[in-house]
């Protein structure tokens, strides 16, 4: 009766086996690969809000420029015209967890001013 079986394409059962545990260790291999990929998403998140919130203080001292108030000492844009100014800011996540933003307002010979942004969380 088994040489009936083989003869029509059936394996033995031990070759069905060997061939189950071969498709599991290969399926776990592969899940196991794709999950580690994945990025985290808390940390991803906080990234993009954190590229939110500096953007937004950018947009905030675009708003500032102004001839009238360009050198006041009060201005988010005021430095002395020789040396640079530093600022900092610090918020919260709407997500949770703090955030401090450094911005450096560098003057440069034409009277035009350089503003370089860092936020860490």
């Amino acid at each position: 009766m088994s040489k009936i079986l083989n003869n029509n394409g059936f394996g033995s059962l031990i070759e069905v086996i060997i061939t189950s545990v071969i498709f599991v260790i290969a399926t776990f291999g592969i899940i196991s690969t794709v999950s580690m990929l994945k990025p985290k998403e808390s940390d991803s998140s906080k990234k993009l809000e954190a590229a939110y919130v500096a953007k937004g203080v950018l947009d905030e001292l675009r708003g500032s420029v102004d001839a009238a108030s360009w050198n006041t000492v009060g201005s988010p844009l005021y430095c002395n015209g020789i040396s640079s100014s530093t600022y900092y800011r610090t918020g919260t996540f709407s997500s949770g967890g703090t955030y401090n933003i450094t911005y450096v307002v560098t003057p440069d010979a034409t009277g035009a001013r350089k503003v370089d942004v860092t936020i860490s969380y």
